[in-house]
């Protein structure tokens, strides 16, 4: 049962400034060794690793500035598209970084996020054979945290809920540019509205929003308090399904109204930022319930427990990673057995799964995603 507290609700925010695995690099790992590492997790998935894929990540693949024959990493999938597991190129970091049950591994055609959270591991990847101290003691931490860890298996929360950016989500998002086109919703209002759909929250919005400049001189409408969320014909997801214009202006709205109230600056990329006292003010979560936190102010072993807090109370995780040419946005909601925690992207569904989450470095220099914060339910 979904722990609702007053308003019933609340929504934990983390905004990150690393997805890293912290560790020193000293013995690589094998193919042989990556290789069965990959078959033993994808036997626990019901899926076969296709011999043919394309197995070494090597570090220049997500920007990495280390010698181009290392191996960051090995990527094994599945050849009917039913999932990869990503192993570590060295026996000092975890064994597995991620695996998903869905889709394939092309760096082409990843989701933003999967793509920052791999760019960030690969920065890692750099530090640890420069030798940076801080990142090869910040091992021995995430070490004894994950030895110490007895982590409680969490199914993924928001279930089937799996929305995207362009049509129908974006159908009400302004056109740009003089031109036909709606812009995509962004990464953030789909984070939001992917939460709110799995809350069934709210009934209607608390607040008018005003109208605001979108882009370059664009302006919004302003939308008036009380306007009400179609729920009933919200679906789950719109990808690959069949939906009426009905289901399609449903979601749109809601798509659109999320994007309005954090005055996303529309275009053929679209992107915003998310507060507290945005989801207190327009859709009526409990600003008493609300409280940011920082990365740099709590421990890792404190930042895990807020995690897995949240995750136990069934209530889904914003996440965020900005560097300084932009960011993603996406949903945490579920652990498994090993402390993997489950990460709807906001793609579609698309490459959702499981992912090293649990090493989490405030160092702002040493990785490409710096922001970190997060919002969590006040003890």
């Amino acid at each position: 049962m979904k722990n609702y507290t007053r308003i019933n609700k609340s929504i934990l925010l983390i905004l990150l400034s690393s997805f890293v695995c912290i560790s020193s690099l000293a013995g690589p790992r094998s193919y042989a060794q990556a290789k069965a590492i990959a078959e033993k997790q994808a036997a626990k998935l019901g899926i076969q690793i296709d011999e043919n894929s394309s197995p070494a990540c090597k570090a220049k693949s997500f920007g990495g500035e280390t010698n181009s024959q290392t191996v960051s990493c090995y990527v094994f999938a599945n050849s009917e598209d039913k999932g990869f597991v990503i192993v570590s190129g060295d026996d000092r970091f975890p064994e597995i970084i991620g695996y998903s049950d869905e889709g394939t591994f092309n760096e082409n055609e990843l989701p933003d996020g999967l793509t920052y959270f791999m760019k960030s591991y690969q920065a890692t990847v750099d530090k640890v054979l420069g030798n940076d101290e801080t990142t090869i003691r910040n091992l021995e931490v995430e070490k004894n945290i994950r030895s110490s860890l007895n982590a409680i298996k969490v199914e993924p929360l928001l279930g089937n809920i799996a929305f995207g950016q362009d049509n129908p989500y974006n159908k009400m998002c302004p056109l740009y540019d003089g031109g036909s086109l709606h812009a995509v919703t962004g990464c953030v209002p789909v984070a939001m509205a992917q939460v709110m759909a799995y809350y069934r929250y709210p009934k209607t919005l608390q607040a008018d929003i005003p109208g605001y400049d979108y882009r370059k001189g664009q302006m919004t409408s302003s939308i008036s308090k009380g306007e009400a969320y179609d729920w009933a014909n919200i679906l789950p997801t719109y990808y690959n399904v069949s939906y009426t214009d009905t289901n399609a202006d449903a979601v749109a709205k809601l798509l659109f109204h999320c994007g309005a109230a954090i005055q996303v600056q529309y275009g053929p990329l679209s992107g915003g930022n998310l507060e507290p006292s945005q989801l207190a003010k327009f859709f009526g979560y409990d600003a008493d319930l609300l409280n940011k936190v920082y990365r740099s102010e709590v421990t890792l072993s404190q930042w895990v427990e807020l995690i897995n807090r949240e995750l136990q109370a069934e209530r889904p995780i914003i996440f965020s990673g900005f560097d300084s040419t932009g960011g993603h946005e996406f949903v945490c909601d579920g652990v498994d057995e090993s402390g993997l925690y489950h990460i709807n992207w906001g793609w579609n569904g698309s490459r959702n799964g499981y992912f090293d989450l649990m090493v989490l470095n405030p160092d702002y220099e040493a990785q490409p995603l710096y922001l970190q914060k997060m919002v969590i339910q006040k003890i």
